[in-house]
């Protein structure tokens, strides 16, 4: 079941023209409690088996399909004891060969975060070492309100990505500190910000997305992508949000096709794939877009 989902995967993404993907998930969720196969009698999967299964799916649809798409393995928040062995398998599944493990992500709560959090000291060295290991690091933070998170992520952590970060809208000092630390990428997402309440117009009750953080966020000059988050829990897809992006924000084209650029070159893949990439989303973006459409030529998602 989860190789033919993760065939399914992208056959979607293909349809939506995006033509490189970091997808993640927690192979640990994934496994906790199933079975290899319908009878229940093959015994608990593993987390190992997990990402072998959907290995093999990526690769038969990419395959099939003409993209690429790697992957990034999450750990989660409330469970410390699975840290490791998500590093582990990482770095296992790393390498050349195609639809490879090429980050890890930490998700759920950004209490970890805190230094007195039980999780805190765990995760910590589990993603310290998973720098050291050459995988990428990419940690949710920032999404509510405390800006600190995000600073604790890049120093303590390692990351080099920040899942959403919209707290620095609100904190100018914080996020004039992060920009001047150098190449740090926020992974955005529109309609997971407004569903959550991570974000909520200064207008109460009206439909005003133009002061939103990516907004302020691109403006103050920092390297911002727009993605989908969970396109089946928020029931969006990285067309919408783009056209989203563009009518209610009012980011121009070439912004966009920016934005777009910068997630290439933010994303885990070797610096041959990453100059592949590019030189698509540049070349396809010289043809007339539709606005209502804005990835429909060439887009990229890292989130």
């Amino acid at each position: 079941v989860i190789e033919r989902l993760a065939l399914t995967f992208c056959e979607r993404q293909a349809k939506t023209c995006i033509i490189y993907t970091e997808v993640r998930y927690s192979p640990h969720l994934l496994a906790d409690g199933g079975m290899m196969n319908g009878t229940g009698t093959a015994g608990e999967v593993t987390a190992r088996q997990v990402v072998d299964a959907v290995t093999a799916g990526l690769r038969a649809g990419c395959e099939l399909y003409g993209i690429v798409v790697n992957q990034i393995l999450c750990a989660i928040a409330f469970r410390p004891e699975w840290a490791d062995e998500v590093v582990d398998i990482a770095v296992e599944c790393k390498g050349s060969a195609s639809c490879a493990v090429v980050g890890v992500d930490l998700a759920a709560s950004e209490h970890v975060l805190d230094k007195d959090d039980p999780g805190f000291a765990p995760h910590k060295a589990a993603f310290v070492r998973a720098r050291s290991l050459g995988l990428g690091v990419t940690i949710h933070a920032g999404e509510g309100t405390d800006s600190g998170h995000v600073l604790t992520a890049l120093t303590e952590f390692h990351a080099q990505r920040i899942g959403h970060g919209y707290a620095l809208a609100l904190d100018p000092q914080m996020l004039a500190q992060c920009k001047g630390m150098g190449e740090v990428h926020f992974e955005t997402c529109p309609t997971s910000s407004f569903d959550t309440g991570a974000w909520v117009s200064a207008v109460s009750g009206s439909d005003d997305w133009s002061g939103h953080p990516i907004r302020i966020m691109c403006d103050a000059g920092l390297s911002v992508s727009i993605s989908s988050d969970d396109p089946a829990v928020f029931d969006t897809g990285l067309d919408e949000e783009y056209s989203l992006a563009h009518t209610k924000m009012g980011f121009s084209r070439d912004e966009l096709v920016t934005m777009t650029l910068d997630a290439a070159m933010a994303s885990f893949a070797s610096p041959e794939e990453k100059l592949r990439v590019c030189e698509l989303i540049r070349s396809r973006s010289r043809n007339p877009l539709q606005p209502e459409r804005l990835d429909s030529e060439a887009s990229v998602t890292v989130a």
